[in-house]
């Protein structure tokens, strides 16, 4: 039976930023990636899985017949992959669909597709724009090579205000998804961020409600009543904790909880936290409306 190949569109701002490695042949990644129903890509082609709608309401600004000025979203799973989708049109269930896989930022995307890159072609096309709005992409050249540069031509930027198009390069790859080593369990605990008070060291792990404790050369790990974080945005810019003399606050999207040096645990909200400010054993929070990424 033949490997499962999927072909991924790559934005080149993740490669440019450095959130991605540039791509390689023969090297195994994982992508966060979004499904766009489109006929207007070069890389277009027709992928049949199953949706799982979002409970969302349709967000305003994309057009399609049937749902016009609408898009819908939700999770597109098919054999061994799954993509966020997001289309003009309400679907449910077993779909064949015509469109392409994109990888960009993790922070806009919650579902991942992992493979070993079997081949790897830089995309040039050209935009032509009418009163500094794109309407339309065509293919000028598509080219293999063994790995993508960090730098990819992209005109967008700099394009002059009288300028009707400008060339703009991505990266395809193809990703194997068979070929691919076994995942390895993931470690008790990943750091995510530090607090200290007096002799106490606390950490918060990256996902999981834990924080270890280290006084001197003893170590303790204490879970706390939370729910488990797959998501970047709330890891990196939510969520946080806060030590003092008799334990630590942890504090996010879920709320707020509190782990005390004796062991012991429990939640004091459940209103999200935005930001916190720690005086002696005070605690400022700062709670806030919370705007989750579809």
């Amino acid at each position: 039976m033949a490997n499962r190949i999927v072909t991924v569109l790559v934005d080149p701002h993740a490669i440019g930023d450095g959130e991605m490695s540039p791509p390689v042949v023969g090297q195994v990644v994982t992508y966060a990636v979004t499904f766009e129903e489109s006929d207007r890509f070069p890389d277009a082609h027709s992928v049949r899985g199953v949706i799982e709608p979002s409970p969302e309401p349709p967000r305003p600004g994309r057009g399609g017949v049937g749902g016009e000025g609408f898009t819908w979203s939700g999770v597109f799973r098919g054999e061994g992959w799954a993509a966020d989708w997001a289309g003009p049109r309400p679907r449910l269930g077993p779909v064949d669909l015509r469109g392409h896989f994109f990888a960009s930022f993790s922070a806009l995307c919650r579902n991942e597709i992992r493979g070993r890159v079997t081949r790897v072609r830089i995309v040039g096309e050209r935009w032509t724009y009418d009163r500094g709005i794109p309407t339309a992409r065509a293919l000028q050249a598509m080219r293999d090579v063994e790995a993508a540069p960090q730098r990819l031509i992209d005109e967008r930027s700099d394009r002059s205000a009288g300028r009707d198009e400008c060339l703009v390069e991505s990266v395809l790859v193809d990703l194997d998804l068979d070929d691919v080593p076994e995942l390895q369990p993931r470690p008790a605990f990943l750091p995510l961020k530090v607090s200290a008070a007096d002799d106490d060291l606390w950490l918060l792990d990256r996902q999981l409600p834990r924080v270890v404790r280290r006084r001197g050369e003893s170590i303790s790990i204490h879970d706390y009543p939370a729910p488990v974080v797959d998501h970047w945005m709330e890891n990196d810019r939510l969520r946080a904790v806060h030590a003092a003399a008799a334990g630590c606050w942890v504090s996010g999207r879920s709320g707020l909880c509190w782990i005390g040096v004796d062991g012991s645990t429990s939640r004091l909200s459940d209103r999200p936290i935005a930001a916190c400010a720690v005086h002696d054993d005070t605690l400022l929070a700062c709670t806030a409306r919370i705007t989750t990424i579809p």
